[in-house]
């Protein structure tokens, strides 16, 4: 009849919107450059994005149904970041130590939070998350630059400080230069000439 037909082209009208919006949710999800991963309540994953795939080293048929705790380097990641959004406010920002198919590990920054329904029941978790493991690189190649200067400035025998150039304040005393005033750094530094020397 004409109401059944109706019917029917009304349902392939709604199928077709829903696979559409689904081809559409997943080119969105793919281009992110981020990795995103998604779990259901138990821990087992549901989505794979393709950053994901190229960082971890894992396909989509491979990865998903998996527990998250393979992506991470040691359960400890897992407790924390579940516990987290479990107990906490449902969201987690933080570095963790991840570890790739092949085994390697690396550091990433991970935004997590908790999915939830109309009514604010969990069914699941999404994670976001960017390797840096290049950045902690430099991090710490600069902060050994700096404790090596820090080093030599402080263990040269002749007196060395910095001011700033508005104030002309102190900003940095060595050793050398606390012994050759008498005065220890903590009441040198903020301070300038006049609150020491008569102008």
């Amino acid at each position: 009849t004409a109401q059944l037909q109706k019917e029917i082209d009304e349902r392939l009208r709604i199928e077709k919107q829903l696979i559409e919006s689904q081809k559409y949710t997943r080119k969105l999800i793919d281009s992110s450059l981020d990795m995103i991963c998604a779990s259901d309540t138990d821990c087992n994953i549901v989505e794979f994005n393709t950053a994901a795939q190229k960082t971890f080293g894992y396909t989509r048929e491979e990865i998903i149904g998996k527990h998250v705790s393979i992506l991470y380097s040691d359960n400890e990641n897992h407790h924390k970041i579940n516990n987290n959004l479990l107990e906490g406010e449902g969201t987690f920002s933080g570095e963790i130590v991840n570890k790739r198919k092949n085994g390697e590990t690396f550091i990433s920054f991970l935004s997590s939070s908790v999915l939830r329904d109309d009514h604010g029941n969990a069914f699941g978790f999404m994670g976001v998350s960017r390797d840096i493991t290049e950045y902690k690189k430099a991090e710490n190649a600069l902060r050994e630059s700096h404790q090596f200067v820090d080093s030599v400035i402080e263990n040269i025998p002749n007196m060395i400080f910095v001011k700033d150039a508005k104030d002309l304040r102190f900003v940095r005393f060595n050793k050398a230069g606390e012994e050759l005033l008498g005065l220890k750094r903590a009441e040198l530094l903020g301070k300038n000439d006049y609150d020491f020397f008569p102008k």
